[in-house]
């Protein structure tokens, strides 16, 4: 019904309530879809998927899937691979969502630069999301991945997405931590290798 009412020829007061009303909307959908990943990772029953992936391709797919979320046109994302091989095995979904939190987040946060980089090793494969934001105060870092806890005020955003993450590797067998960075926050995804952990 929004959709329908911002195609017509609106007064300018009108079309920012009615995209105000919108933003709303996403908002309490971004909770919901939060709220029900949360809810999952709670069911001791849910096993990770193993998939073999090429990695590059994977890395891309996340970032053209929160592309169209970047408020400033003007913020860099840029991708560093360090892998001998192309491929790694992991579960592609949950792991996808993992990171689309962590992007979200680095949005929130950065000022112009987001960068993802990817290293492969004997005992894993490791991702980790950089911001060039404010960091994070290292009276926060132990508490950043409790759910509902930001640091940002209330209605930015859900205090869930980097709890999710967190449950998200932990269920994989993985470890997700944050430090900062060169220059602001890095949160660091580690996967094992399938059959370690």
């Amino acid at each position: 019904g929004l959709a329908l009412a911002l195609s017509e020829d609106l007064p300018e007061a009108s079309r920012e309530r009615l995209q105000s009303l919108v933003a709303h909307i996403r908002e309490l959908d971004e909770l919901v879809l939060e709220l029900l990943s949360y809810s999952r990772l709670q069911n001791p029953a849910q096993t990770p998927e193993r998939v073999e992936v090429v990695l590059d391709e994977f890395i891309d797919s996340i970032l053209g899937s929160v592309d169209d979320e970047l408020e400033n046109p003007d913020i860099v994302m840029d991708v560093v691979l360090d892998c001998a091989v192309e491929r790694f095995t992991l579960d592609p979904r949950l792991t996808a969502r993992a990171l689309q939190n962590l992007l979200r987040n680095a949005m929130r946060y950065c000022e112009r630069r987001i960068q993802v980089g990817v290293k492969v090793c004997p005992k894993g494969c490791e991702i980790w999301v950089d911001d060039d934001g404010i960091g994070i105060p290292a009276d926060q870092r132990e508490r950043i991945f409790e759910p509902f806890f930001t640091t940002k005020p209330i209605g930015v955003g859900t205090g869930l997405g980097l709890s999710v993450s967190y449950g998200i590797v932990e269920n994989m067998g993985g470890r997700l931590s944050v430090a900062n960075g060169e220059h602001g926050a890095r949160f660091c995804v580690e996967l094992p290798v399938v059959g370690e952990g």
